[in-house]
């Protein structure tokens, strides 16, 4: 006897409300409304099945590459990516920061891959990936209503990388409670109850069956599991083939668990015999200690609290911490260093529970096929950041990356004495240098020598032989009258290493060398050499200096970095005690300071050097000023000669190596730059009369006890802002991500807060843009009577596709020179950077939408207020089109604008939110029908009316204009529908 599975279907109804269609005209009337229920779906929520050998379970981002494959509709996506905002960690947004990748201008397929594999790259170096601090005690303690159960939640949760919320905290103390209240031994009502509805013994599960099957209110000792007195011989033969399906060993209570199935209407299966085995058994009055594994293993795996399963032994979580202590038992049997040493590295707990979610079974499994599988699921999230047009392109920019990747760790990890091998490094390729770090590696493994590393990160076991070794090294700097920082010692390191000759001038070429190669190793970052594979570049083959400047380049992303790195460096120093109005300035001075030399690529510094002139901070900052001043490539002021212009030819080859190490110097000083260390140095006359050089070495010097926890504090709030703006990001309604697609816009955090706040307020932007411009005129952007500009600009702009396109493109450089305006000059803070730099995200936004579907954004004043008018052009075969102009400002409440062209004639009509503007608009009808019919040549009909519900919400979605669209330009249509518009436009500017 089979009994099928039971299905709970939910009809869901939803009432839509319609607008009766109105037309005002001569007269105000009130629009009616009609309400009308329809269907919207059917729904089936089919309960999983309890079985604790189906483990499989996607990650994110393989369950987000599936959803995108079969085409989900945007409110699965939306609500995939929320539930995935709320998984993600402030310190998995801190690394990916570190790795290049800036979450809010990441598209959020890329943000679920790369935190995915950041959370196993972390596994794989055996990191405690739990850097969350979890709840307060006191929290803890009010949220569960138990202090022995608190505790031992609060340990769990600081060992879990999830971070804990608001509604987290609420479902954790639901689930306790309920944990709590379970009835002990489970009746067999609620085992029946769990059974027919295929539910899994999770902590909500037993509880709905304890209070859903009717079996509460009875006593355990009033529940058995009675059955009929006699089994029929061919029952029993038929229960024996189950039996046998499972690893149960066979007993009369087997037979009669059968026969209790089948009198209970539950299909007679070996899984089910099983499952009810392990129900029976099911203890489900759990200590504070297994209360709190199976929660804070359930919210691991990305369930809520109450989906915790009863049996502890069987989460994924344990069966990976079982996993782990099995391999480290076989780790012993390893011989091959080697082999042992990449165990090590690769095997975590945290890497076991991800090849467990992914159904890979490692219970029996070698350690060498584990590593293996930890290998290919690297590959699988590469592939999916790297992906191609084709799988043959993908799996090669996978082998392209991973190639690279390796080899640029083994040039980092080579010894420091390869540089001494290279005349020029800047000019050699990353393959040359590669050979030559590899061959010097093997040479000294081979000798049994240890040795400096290319890389400069810190090396724990080579200091003190670092040290002994070159006890000499200050006495050779003070004979050569060189200063004894650590530049100058490693570089009379890496000379003694090569046996080379301790000259000034070597020491000099070093010195420039090794910070040309820790600059290439600082900038390539995975994000970028992501973004280079994908892009077909070959890092292998290019200069030093080549690939560098490449790599800096592309992380600049068209100034998002530098605007990004400003704000962030703002509100350090807004959120750093005791910083005085002068050391704000004097702080911000430097910062900028650091970013003008390097926009100018290091000319201020050969500037100085060319006319003598030290090459100090102070000084840095006269040259960069009088070049402002007299608008040349460079000049500097009368106190240094008056030097008008820079030519590096003027400069030694000596000197030109020495500007390229200074300007290295200060990209390193101002990466390392914050205003915690920027306080130590107690004064600027601290700094600014230092050398990048010395100024780099000072900084780096910093890291005391003190200044790194308030580093790591300031780190932390700001990932913890990050995270809210990137969760708060991507719960953006369904239509933003509708817009999104339909334009062809990337779905990053960046855009879907753009466009989210420019439909809620669809005038700020421009406002923004007047406030953040200004109204001076600063030495080096002419700003004054910007928006007037560029409403003029459109005004004329209104004719052709590619006339608004220029207008577009003006509006675009506008923003992006208000924002470097911002970076160089304007006394802002970190609110007001992102603040533009959000009007920047929203004019690059409406210029893709202006190009994909001639729907612009348009910039008006009205009573000297500034806002936006948007106008959409719908192109029809045969010569039809229509005209849409939707309007929303305090001055005059919404306007909205409907024009048809049809039949060689222009109908219209028009709906205004305040009656009184209505009024004034009807005074002057005669002038806008005059106006559209010289624009177009046409006759003009149209009605107006007065509807204080007009609405233009869903101005940017699609609708059905009537007739069949399409893109191509016809002559006739552009004239006549731009016609339309820039009459309205025009009459709306002169009448209101």
């Amino acid at each position: 006897m089979q009994i099928d599975q039971i299905r709970l279907t939910d009809l869901f109804k939803n009432e839509k409300t319609g607008d009766a269609d109105s037309i005002i005209s001569g007269t105000n009337t009130q629009k009616t409304t009609e309400k009308n229920t329809e269907t919207l779906r059917e729904i089936s929520l089919d309960s999983p099945f309890y079985n604790k050998n189906r483990l499989k379970q996607d990650t994110i981002a393989d369950q987000l590459e599936k959803d995108m494959q079969r085409g989900t509709d945007e409110t699965a996506l939306m609500n995939q990516l929320a539930v995935y905002a709320n998984t993600t960690s402030p310190e998995d947004l801190q690394k990916m920061l570190q790795d290049g990748f800036d979450p809010m201008d990441t598209d959020v397929a890329t943000i679920v891959t790369v935190v995915d594999r950041i959370k196993l790259a972390l596994a794989k170096g055996g990191a405690d990936i739990s850097q969350m601090g979890g709840l307060s005690q006191d929290k803890i303690e009010a949220m569960t209503g138990s202090i022995s159960v608190a505790n031992q939640i609060s340990n769990q949760l600081e060992e879990m990388d999830i971070p804990v919320d608001e509604n987290l905290q609420k479902e954790i103390e639901t689930a306790v409670v309920k944990g709590e209240e379970l009835q002990n031994p489970i009746t067999p009502d609620s085992v029946k109850y769990l059974l027919s509805n295929e539910m899994e013994p999770t902590i909500d599960n037993v509880y709905q069956a304890n209070f859903s099957a009717g079996s509460a209110e009875l006593g355990a000792d009033q529940q058995e599991y009675e059955v009929q007195d006699v089994i029929s011989t061919e029952m029993r033969e038929q229960f024996a083939s189950v039996i046998q399906q499972t690893s149960l060993e066979e007993s009369p209570g087997l037979y009669e668990d059968c026969q209790w199935l089948l009198e209970n209407n539950v299909p007679v299966t070996g899984e089910n015999l099983t499952y009810l085995q392990q129900l029976k058994g099911m203890d489900v009055d759990l200590s504070a200690q297994e209360m709190a594994d199976i929660i804070t293993d359930a919210v691991a795996e990305g369930k809520k609290p109450g989906e915790a399963v009863l049996f502890p032994e069987d989460s994924i979580m344990a069966k990976a911490r079982d996993a782990y202590d099995n391999q480290q038992q076989q780790l012993s049997n390893l011989t091959a260093t080697r082999q042992r040493d990449e165990a090590w590295m690769l095997l975590s707990v945290q890497a076991n529970y991800a090849l467990l979610k992914k159904g890979i079974s490692i219970d029996t499994m070698a350690i060498e096929d584990v590593i293996q599988e930890i290998k290919s699921m690297e590959k699988e999230y590469l592939s999916q950041v790297l992906g191609g047009e084709t799988v043959e392109q993908t799996q090669e920019n996978v082998a392209n990356y991973l190639d690279f990747s390796e080899k640029l760790q083994e040039v980092k990890d080579a010894p420091a004495a390869v540089l001494g091998q290279f005349k020029d490094i800047a000019e050699a390729t990353f393959s040359q240098l590669h050979q030559a770090a590899h061959f010097q590696q093997d040479t000294y493994k081979e000798a049994v020598r240890r040795y400096e590393t290319l890389w400069t990160a810190p090396r724990k076991d080579m200091g003190d032989s670092i040290t002994k070794a070159f006890a000499n090294v200050d006495d050779i700097l003070d004979d050569l009258n060189l200063e004894t920082s650590e530049d100058n010692r490693r570089a009379v390191r890496i000379l003694s290493y090569n046996e080379m000759e301790l000259t000034k001038e070597n020491i000099q070429a070093i010195k420039a060398s090794d910070t040309q190669v820790q600059r290439m190793f600082k900038v390539l970052t995975p994000a970028v050499v992501t973004r280079m594979i994908k892009e077909g570049k070959n890092p292998l083959d290019m200069k030093i200096e080549d690939l560098t400047e490449m790599a800096e380049d592309m992380a600049q992303k068209d100034g998002a970095q530098d605007s990004e790195k400003f704000s962030k460096f703002l509100w350090k120093l807004e959120h750093t005690g005791d910083i005085t109005p002068e050391e704000r300035e004097s702080f911000i001075g430097v910062y900028r300071l650091i970013h003008q030399v390097e926009a100018g690529d290091g000319a201020a510094i050969g500037a100085l050097m060319a006319q003598g002139t030290d090459v100090t901070l102070r000084n840095l900052m006269t040259a960069v000023r009088s070049k402002k001043r007299t608008g040349k490539e460079y000049g500097v002021d009368d106190s240094f000669g008056a030097v008008e212009s820079f030519n590096r030819d003027s400069l030694s080859i000596t000197e030109q190596i020495e500007m390229a190490f200074q300007t290295n110097c200060l990209k390193e000083a101002g990466e390392d730059m914050t205003p915690v260390k920027m306080k130590e140095f107690n004064g600027e006359d601290a700094y600014l009369d230092l050398t990048p050089e010395q100024f780099k070495n000072q900084l780096a010097q910093m890291n005391g006890e003190e200044v790194a926890r308030q580093e790591q504090m300031q780190e932390t709030q700001y990932a913890n802002e990050t995270k809210e703006q990137v969760t708060r990001a991507l719960k953006s309604e369904e239509q933003v991500y509708e817009i999104l697609e339909r334009n062809d816009l990337p779905a990053t955090p960046a855009f879907l807060n753009g466009v989210t706040e420019m439909l809620r307020d669809r005038n700020e932007m421009y406002r923004k843009l007047l406030k953040y411009s200004g109204e001076e005129i600063t030495d080096s952007l002419d700003i004054s009577g910007l928006i007037e500009d560029l409403i003029e600009d459109f005004g004329e702009a209104v004719k052709t596709p590619k006339e608004m396109a220029d207008a577009q493109r003006k509006l675009e450089e506008t923003a992006e020179n208000v924002m470097k305006n911002m970076l160089v000059e304007k006394d802002v803070s970190s609110i007001d950077v992102r603040g533009m730099k959000l009007v920047t995200t929203q004019i690059k936004a409406i210029g893709k939408i202006a190009e994909n579907s001639e729907t612009y954004n348009i910039p008006i004043m009205v009573e000297d207020q500034v806002g936006n008018l948007s106008l959409k052009i719908v192109r029809g075969s045969e010569e039809k089109g229509l005209v849409e102009v939707a309007m929303d400002m305090d001055e005059t409440g919404v306007v909205y604008g409907s024009f048809r062209y049809e039949a060689g004639e222009i109908s219209g009509e028009v709906s205004f939110e305040e009656k009184n503007v209505q009024e004034i608009f009807s005074q002057h009808m005669h002038l806008l029908a005059a106006d559209m019919q010289e624009a177009t040549g046409l006759p003009v009909s149209f009605k107006y009316s007065w509807d204080k519900n007009t609405d233009i919400s869903d101005f940017y979605q699609d609708k059905n204009p009537g007739f069949e669209t399409t893109k191509e330009e016809n002559e006739v249509s552009t004239k006549v529908l731009y016609g339309v518009a820039r009459s309205f436009i025009h009459s709306i500017s002169e009448i209101i």
